[in-house]
């Protein structure tokens, strides 16, 4: 860490003390555990605990290197922001908050914190509260290994952002490729054997002054965007794959209000749709979605886009189904959630052969619930 408590319990930088005689002793604004100072010809200045860490743990070898990125980015980023005439401040003590801000331009009240560590939900959505309650525009920063790997984890979800102009994305800080990278237009429902994004590069040393004033985001300069296509391994035709892999509950969960599993259209129970956001397999939202629909077609009716949402947030707000936290999202991107999802699955079941669209009465109407199953 870059800032400490000096005896007198003032909050000191390490390239302030550093070289110089009798100062100290250093304390954690944290913890109040002793500090002591680093610094040589190829170190920059800064504190670490003299017992370790916060909370009296030792660093496993995992976390030094973990911590040793970390820095390397705020550096990136200081001498990135540095070089375009902007003041920065890394490691700034925010006093009213009690948090450290990984970089702090305070000209312009705003805050870059680049996350290399998984932390929850519920501690993200409070550090996001508290930086916003001092006023200050927070920049939230992906390690770009997170990006690379799996495309649904509990991490990434928790990370999720949006914006008009890129639907659901994600921005990650690629520290040895000295880049931002941007993945947008998300699939909020996707399907497991192919789906499609886009993905940006900018590299850090074209930025301009300008590129930080507001958003960085709507900058020039990124290369691309291009299309991603991933796969991911192969779709069963099976039920019983899905039992065997912990997914019993879920069955009795359905068994127990009547919908009968081995009913289901068979592309349902593939395995191979997704919700992005929802902790729940894709093939549980597509049984409630198949009762519906065989309850509609049943009394011969129709449904408009307003039933369909309604519909689903019942299940939400029933506990059926669930929605991860997302804290980052904001309100115009938390209140699209839903809707995304909705039309994304009245989609697919017009592809499946199940719906068709009565534009005279602005109805969807069931044509088929189980015998065009496309696979």
């Amino acid at each position: 860490m870059y800032a400490a408590l000096n005896g007198a319990g003032k909050l000191v930088y390490a390239s302030q003390v550093a070289g110089l005689v009798g100062e100290g002793p250093w304390f954690c604004p944290r913890c109040h555990g002793p500090l002591k100072l680093r610094s040589g010809r190829r170190v920059r200045p800064h504190f670490v605990h003299v017992d370790g860490v916060c909370g009296q743990t030792k660093l496993s070898k995992r976390q030094v290197m973990e911590s040793e990125r970390h820095q390397a980015a705020k550096r990136l980023l200081g001498q990135t922001i540095q070089a375009q005439g902007e003041r920065v401040n890394l490691e700034y003590y925010l006093p009213s908050s009690g948090q450290f801000a990984d970089l702090y331009l305070p000209q312009r009240q705003w805050v870059a914190e680049y996350q290399q560590s998984i932390i929850s939900a519920q501690l993200l959505a409070s550090r996001q509260a508290d930086y916003q309650a001092l006023g200050q525009t927070v920049v939230w920063l992906l390690s770009a290994d997170v990006l690379r790997g799996k495309f649904k984890t509990r991490w990434k979800q928790t990370c999720l952002h949006y914006a008009p102009a890129w639907g659901y994305y994600w921005l990650a800080l690629d520290v040895e490729g000295a880049c931002l990278v941007q993945d947008f237009h998300l699939p909020l429902v996707y399907s497991r054997l192919s789906y499609t994004y886009q993905s940006r590069t900018l590299l850090l040393r074209t930025l301009s002054q300008q590129a930080w004033q507001a958003d960085c985001l709507a900058y020039g300069a990124w290369l691309g965007p291009r299309a991603c296509h991933y796969r991911e391994g192969q779709a069963t035709s099976h039920i019983r794959s899905h039992l065997l892999a912990g997914h019993q509950s879920y069955w009795r969960q359905l068994y127990q209000e009547g919908i009968q599993v081995g009913s289901l259209p068979a592309w349902c129970l593939q395995g191979r749709y997704q919700v992005l956001v929802s902790p729940e397999p894709g093939w549980v939202w597509l049984a409630y979605q198949a009762a519906f629909l065989k309850e509609a077609k049943e009394v011969n009716q129709g449904f408009t886009n307003h039933d369909w949402l309604l519909f689903h947030e019942r299940l939400v707000r029933s506990g059926k189904v669930h929605l991860v936290p997302t804290p980052l999202l904001g309100e115009e991107g938390r209140a699209r959630l839903l809707p995304e999802i909705c039309q994304s699955f009245l989609r697919l079941w017009q592809w499946q052969g199940h719906l068709a669209f009565d534009r005279d009465w602005g109805l969807y109407r069931i044509i088929s619930y189980g015998l065009t199953c496309q696979t």
